[in-house]
């Protein structure tokens, strides 16, 4: 692909702090497309994820407009023609599926659907976290999240033109 094209899927993986939602703002920032910060975690969970989500926030670039409380990637797309989507992060858009969703087929089928049909009307950066590096999870339904996750990757990893995975804060091309 041409330096100078900007991918209409990107999806940048990475470990706990490894730089990934720095990266995707990057990503997102080189579009050149209004930028459009779809931010997937709750903002109730706890204090310490309150002060997180400030803290992102307040180190977002000037510019990006947020949009909070929804997970109907569809219709964010639908709504926001000509941007550039900053998804963060997909695992916890999976995770907030699941008390959607009891069979993980229908989440993926509705994670692919509402990415490749948008793909003409808006680019996205996708950010997630790589929770299958580590160790086999020791109850059922960890390990089911796991997988599930995997899937995600791997279903975004063939339709996106940019795949990174983040190492100690760099980015390392995969696709």
């Amino acid at each position: 692909m041409n330096q100078n094209t900007h991918s209409r899927l990107s999806l940048v993986l990475g470990g706990n702090r490894s730089g990934k939602s720095r990266r995707g703002e990057e990503i997102a920032l080189s579009s050149g497309l209004p930028v459009a910060y779809v931010a997937t975690c709750p903002r109730d969970l706890d204090e310490e994820m309150s002060e997180r989500i400030e803290r992102h926030q307040r180190e977002r670039a000037p510019g990006i407009r947020t949009i909070e409380n929804q997970v109907d990637l569809a219709a964010i797309a639908a709504a926001n023609p000509g941007h550039c989507l900053l998804l963060d992060c997909l695992t916890l858009w999976l995770y907030i599926q699941t008390s959607k969703y009891s069979n993980h087929d229908e989440i993926l089928a509705e994670l692919g659907q509402a990415v490749e049909t948008s793909l003409d009307r808006v680019q996205w950066v996708i950010v997630s976290s790589e929770i299958g590096l580590g160790v086999v999870p020791a109850d059922a339904e960890s390990r089911r999240f796991r997988d599930l996750s995997g899937s995600a990757h791997q279903l975004l990893g063939r339709l996106a033109d940019r795949v990174e995975l983040m190492v100690a804060g760099i980015p390392l091309r995969v696709k």
